[in-house]
């Protein structure tokens, strides 16, 4: 079906518009903070970094500035649009992305509508990566990779020579950069054994242009700020790092589960891909560079969920080309012939199969950011109170910090989104996640004056009762996101002036508070510390829910409901606060 055809133009909108919504929910990764800080240094100073500049334990030292391009790139879209143009970003990439897949499908023989569908289930395993970061940038550039190459397998060899420019974008982009050379081998090494597709033109095997793009590829790879040690990352990654606590405990870097991806069929597309392929084998011959590439992408993502959104893409095309193959054997009813009944069919499909994914409760559609996963108001507490010093934080913090205080060094994190320092320190960061207990020996060693920890994730739970037990250490805010302590050594005009009396931020401390409402010693301290804690934070659900056990023990019904109702305004998911008051409708109405 040609390009031209209304029908598939009708049903290629509606893929688009699928693909686009797919990757149109609030920004919930902590990254992107950093990412437009980096921008703007770079375009401020109209220089690349060269030291370490985002965290106070690295401050200064040496480094690799990684996907410095991606950032100097984004950087102008943020400054000129807020985070609107962030998702204009998202939107632009993800369509060029999956534009070249679909251009590298039909250059592979899936002219049909079947391709479109296929579309729209991988932008879906995609859909976690589209967040604002380098792979954004790294998945177009991989999507034009594939498509120049099955170009040059069916006969346009001169089309390899963009690879150069690509390969040097790429490197200065992201750390997934070798993708480019592994590509270029398989195809290469296609070339040289004559492994052509169905659709060759080309008589006999010539593998000497992939060699000389090849090495041109190599020579341009050095063209980066930083030489053979921005070349050297993700191997460094692969040899060292990955094996270090600290990184072994990413969540994103964790193996594919069985329970991975269920909404959007991961397991249905890991298995039926080379089902699929070895049916069209028996047909068309076997596509040993769909083999390998299928093999590669396979291996590479499995392990990581990190690397699906690269599965994603490769599938896209191969996927593409063989579900239409076989869709196309197959025989319908008559009333699928006429081109619009089909369009129809393969629009509904691309919307069908998108809408249990478009309902998964952590990916909410629209157009903004989670702010309510970053310590905004903790971080208005420190700044309208003067606290500065060694500061210790969760992960999940370090870059909002890092952009909301740069460029005051005595407010910058321990550690920033790309575990920067040495692996003594990633080492005793990890430590205090996974062994609370090192706690005083870290403070000890660091010399640390606060503490900004992170009260919603599992990771941080057993650090807040080792530090909520350490009598040297007093918390001093306490919202619904995050836990602010203060030294009383380093801090210690500030610990006494304000830290609470009573209030404590492990979630098990709290809960024995709300347990010992009733007693008269605790009530009075205890109430003051909430009532301030209200105030100083929007995400006061926890605060008013312990004011409302407090007013439930006194028997203060009227102010309790108030403090139910304002919990659930905050935290409507609390099936507590909702069960009590229910029961405060039914024994005391209004």
């Amino acid at each position: 079906m040609s390009l031209g055809h209304p029908a598939l133009l009708g049903a290629a909108l509606v893929a688009a518009a699928c693909i686009v919504f797919s990757v149109t929910y609030r920004l919930i990764d902590s990254d992107f903070w950093q990412h437009l800080l980096v921008g703007k240094v770079i375009w401020t100073r109209g220089a690349i970094p060269r030291q370490h500049l985002w965290s106070w334990t690295s401050y200064g030292r040496s480094e690799v500035l990684p996907s410095w391009l991606f950032r100097w790139l984004l950087w102008p879209f943020y400054d000129r649009g807020g985070v609107p143009a962030l998702f204009v970003w998202r939107w632009i990439t993800t369509l060029g992305a999956f534009g070249f897949a679909w251009a590298t499908a039909r250059r592979l023989g899936g002219r049909g509508l079947a391709p479109l569908v296929v579309l729209a289930w991988c932008v879906l395993v995609y859909r976690p990566r589209s967040q604002v970061r380098p792979e954004t940038l790294a998945a177009v550039l991989l999507a034009a990779e594939l498509w120049i190459l099955e170009r040059a397998r069916t006969g346009d060899r001169r089309s390899l020579w963009w690879l150069v420019p690509i390969t040097w974008i790429w490197v200065n982009a992201h750390v997934s950069y070798f993708i480019a050379f592994v590509l270029v081998v398989v195809h290469g090494v296609a070339a040289w054994r004559g492994w052509r597709p169905a659709r060759a033109t080309e008589s006999r095997p010539d593998a000497r242009p992939f060699l000389w793009v090849g090495l041109a590829m190599a020579i341009v790879a050095f063209a980066n700020p930083f030489g053979w040690d921005g070349l050297w990352q993700p191997f460094d990654y692969a040899l060292h790092l990955s094996r270090e606590p600290l990184f072994r405990g990413i969540g994103e870097l964790q193996p594919v589960t069985a329970s991975t991806g269920w909404r959007y069929g991961l397991w249905l597309m890991v298995l039926g891909w080379p089902l699929l392929m070895l049916w069209r084998a028996r047909r068309h011959g076997f596509d040993v560079v769909e083999a390998i590439s299928a093999a590669l992408a396979t291996a590479y993502a499995l392990p990581s969920q990190r690397f699906l959104g690269v599965y994603a893409l490769v599938a896209a095309p191969y996927l593409a080309r063989d579900l239409e193959a076989w869709i196309q054997a197959r025989r319908w009813p008559s009333w699928t012939r006429a081109a619009g009944a089909r369009a129809a069919l393969a629009a509904l499909a691309c919307v069908t199969i998108s809408i249990p994914e478009w309902a998964r409760p952590l990916l909410r559609p629209g157009i903004g950011v989670e702010m309510e996963r970053f310590p905004v108001a903790a971080c208005d507490w420190i700044e309208r109170h003067g606290i500065r010093g060694r500061g210790f934080e969760h992960f999940r913090f370090v870059g909002y910090q890092a952009w909301r205080f740069w460029p005051d060094r005595g407010r910058l994190p321990f550690m920033d989104i790309h575990q920067s320092g040495t692996p003594e320190d990633r080492a005793a960061f990890a430590s205090a996640f996974t062994d609370p207990n090192t706690w005083p020996e870290i403070t000890r060693r660091y010399r640390l004056d606060y503490a900004l920890l992170d009260r919603r994730q599992r990771s941080g739970q057993e650090l807040l009762d080792v530090i909520d037990a350490d009598t040297t250490w007093t918390l001093a805010f306490l919202d619904d996101v995050s836990a602010l302590y203060l030294d009383r050594v380093t801090l210690g005009a500030a610990a006494d002036s304000l830290g609470f009396r009573a209030l404590f931020g492990s979630a098990g401390r709290l809960a024995t508070l709300a347990a010992h409402a009733d007693n008269p010693k605790l009530q009075g301290p205890l109430r003051a510390d909430l009532e301030r804690a209200v105030s100083e934070s929007r995400q006061n659900a926890t605060a008013h829910f312990l004011l409302a056990s407090l007013d439930l023990a006194e028997e203060h019904f009227p102010a309790a409901r108030a403090h139910l109702e304002a919990t659930l305004a905050v935290d409507p998911g609390n099936a507590i606060a909702r069960v009590w008051l229910d029961s405060l409708a039914r024994v005391h109405p209004r």
